[in-house]
Order: structure tokens, then sequence, then C-alpha cells
């Protein structure tokens, strides 16, 4: 044996360092492309749901509104970007570690940038609900609003077929072609909603309901139920009288007065009293509308004994209606509203009625809009009902985007396995 074939064997040839690190990045960058873009799940069936509504918008958060064809859990996805959708939003009601089923569902975004465009897509179980050819929905917040006019909440009660409050009901108003403004019942029955300033879908302006301005209210149950009511923005704060889900309604200031004028009062209606706040209410707010009737164009002294006293002077117009719109702020619990006014032969008359103020953490159930100015064009992509819903085997999970953290893993192992190969 010659020992020199040892010494002068050639060495097997290797691929280059360099050539091979470069590899690796190609490889890398094309794993990127594919699975960066977007973390949802790729197209498949077709499907529609009921509706899908931009609500509550406001330059800081906007509320988005579907209902679904059965009871389903949902979330969504958004982002500032159509191609990176990786922030989840839960719908208000959940939790991380609970998610419940419903019928109409509201996921609230917040922490947005004014005047800023963002876009989402809804995920119901397993199904990736979009526009149709599976693009992502889109808003545009509005810039700060110039004026904010005080304009009182609008509230009322509904309840059940039962007879009792119900709880976890979807109230909608809309008011011409202003985005919707939306909430949910609390245990009591109650709901509160904001109408001080609305921004058109298209123009981007302000909008401000006042006075007469009719509005359209949709109350929708769990158990598939609906109501209707058209109201003026007079008769909201509050409506005139709870709501049964199921029926339909229609309050007017015009109708109201008629109730109480002379020539067509009820034989049951006293030609003195207070109509609101109701004996044992439960006002959704610490500064109520209260309201009555008395003797046309007398005066009427309104008072309330709470940790101040207040008193209010007002006059009953020719119809005899009074009210006062309260600008203090009553605490929370037990109150007692007292009027005082006069009759026929000018012998004093006394009404008192006992209410309570909700706490306030029970009653606010809307996001006033801040205030500042807006922008007068606004390009939004509405909603529409129709969508392309895809499949998905493994629903998203609440909680931070992981596939950085999945790209750089993969990217370690590619280059560990290139060290090994190369040495």
């Amino acid at each position: 044996m010659v020992y020199s074939q040892y010494f002068t064997r050639e060495k097997e040839p290797k691929v280059p360092a360099v050539l091979l690190l470069g590899v690796l990045l190609a490889i890398i960058v094309f794993l990127t492309k594919i699975f960066g873009n977007s973390a949802l799940p790729s197209k498949a069936a077709k499907n529609t749901v009921r509706r899908i509504e931009i609500a509550n918008i406001a330059p800081n958060q906007v509320t988005i509104f579907w209902q679904t064809l059965s009871k389903e859990r949902g979330w969504l996805v958004f982002g500032d970007s159509e191609t990176e959708l990786h922030k989840i939003v839960l719908d208000d009601r959940d939790v991380e570690n609970k998610k419940n089923a419903y019928l109409n569902h509201l996921s609230t975004i917040k922490s947005l940038t004014p005047a800023k465009k963002y876009y989402f897509k809804l995920i119901s179980e397993n199904k990736l609900i979009a526009e149709r050819g599976d693009k992502a929905f889109s808003f545009q917040t509005p810039d700060f609003a110039k004026n904010t006019p005080h304009t009182s909440p609008a509230y009322g009660k509904v309840l059940g077929i039962n007879q009792l409050p119900l709880t976890n009901a979807t109230v909608i108003i809309s008011y011409r072609d202003a985005y919707a403004v939306v909430g949910m019942t609390t245990e009591s029955g109650e709901w509160l909603l904001p109408l001080g300033t609305l921004f058109h879908k298209i123009k981007g302006s302000e909008l401000h309901p006042a006075g007469r301005d009719m509005v359209d209210i949709e109350i929708y149950s769990e158990d598939d139920l609906k109501s209707t009511i058209k109201s003026d923005v007079m008769s909201l704060s509050p409506l005139p009288q709870s709501v049964i889900i199921g029926k339909d309604y229609t309050f007017s200031h015009e109708a109201q007065v008629l109730a109480v004028n002379d020539s067509r009062l009820a034989a049951d209606t006293p030609r003195i009293d207070i109509l609101f706040p109701k004996d044992g209410g439960v006002i959704p707010g610490s500064s109520p509308l209260l309201k009555g009737t008395a003797l046309p164009n007398h005066q009427v002294v309104i008072t309330i004994a709470a940790t101040t006293l207040y008193t209010y002077r007002t006059t009953a117009n020719a119809d005899g209606i009074w009210q006062v719109q309260m600008n203090d702020h009553l605490p929370d619990g037990e109150q007692a509203v007292t009027m005082e006014t006069t009759d026929e032969l000018g012998k004093e008359v006394t009404r008192v009625r006992h209410f309570t103020i909700a706490k306030s953490g029970e009653q606010v159930l809307g996001t006033a809009t801040p205030e500042a100015s807006p922008t007068l064009s606004l390009p939004v992509q509405s909603a529409t009902p129709t969508a392309v819903i895809s499949r998905t085997t493994t629903p998203p999970v609440t909680g931070a985007n992981i596939f950085p953290l999945v790209e750089t893993s993969a990217a370690l192992i590619l280059v560990g396995m290139g060290i090994i190969i190369a040495f």
C-alpha cells in the first residue's frame, strides 16, 4: 500500500458558504412572500350574512355590527393595510378565553388614528366574511368634530314578550345618510346612545339631529325578534314608553301634545301631572328630562331635594305642556321631584314623583364623539350585506400576531441546517 495515497487524495468539493447562505436567504424571502401578506385563511365557499353595519364612527374608534343567520361565535381582524389584517378584536361581550354564540354581533375597534383608512374582515365560527371578490371591508375615521352641540342622549327601555327587562338586545339608531349609532340594553332592559355629532357616510360632513328631525330605531333580540320605531328627536330623551320586543311604534312631539290637548284629552289623564320621570322609574343618566302637564300658560315650579336643592321655574305652553332639561348632575340613587302650580281657581296644586338615578357605570353604552374638527371628504367603501364566506379549519386565536415569531423560527432552522450541511 502506498501511504502517499492518503495525502494526495483530492478533497470532495463543497458548496461555497456564500452561495449556500444566498440560497437560504432566497428561501426565507420566498416563504415571507407566501405567508407574510396575511394571516387569514384562503377563499373558499360563498354565503351571505343578514347585515353588516359600520357604526359609532369617531376619530379614534368605530363599532362593527353584523347579524348571522344562526347563533355563532364571532370576532374580527383589522389593520391599516388590506393585506395585513393581523389585529384581532373580540365581540364586546366576550373575553379571550370565553367566546359566546350570538345572532347580533358587535366589536368595537379602539385606539384608531383620526382621518385614516382601515380594513377589516369578519370571522364567524370557521368562516371568513369579506366583501365581494374576497376584498376587505373598509372605513375611514373622521377628523375631530368642529361642532359638538349639547344634544340629550337617546334612551329608553325594552321589555321581552314576558314583560320582563330584555338584556343584550341590540339597538340601532339611523339618521338620514349618517353612520348609525348602535348599543345594547343592560340587565334592566335600558339603553342609552349619544346623538351629539354624526358623520355622513360619503361626504364625511357633520350631521346634528335635533328637534323634529325623524330617526329610525331598530331593536333586535337574541331570540330573533325585532321592533321598529319611528321617532322625532324631541321624543328620544327618553322614549315616551317602554318598548315590547316584536311590536312597532311611532313617537312624535306633536302626538304627545295632542294627547294632552284639552279637546282630545283622555278621560283618565290628569290636567296637572308629572309625566316624566315615571313614578318608580330608573333613569339611565344623571341629568334627566323633567316633563309634565299644567294649565296652559301657567307657571310651574320644579324642585329636587338631593345633596343640593335644585329649583327650576318654567311656564306651560299653550297646549299645557312644560318641560325642564336639567344641566345639573344628580347623584346615584333614589330621588324625588316635586311640581307646584295652580289650578283654575288659583289653588295651589302639588305633585310628587319618586325615581332612581342608575349607577354611572350602568347607563352609558355609547361613546360620545370628541371635540375638534372634521374632514369634509371621506372616501368610504360602505359595507354590503352580500359577503364572501371563506372556511378555515382553525379560527384565529385572540392575542398578538404570532407570524413574525414563526417566520423567525423557520429562518433560524434553515440557517442551522445550512451550517450543518456546509461543515
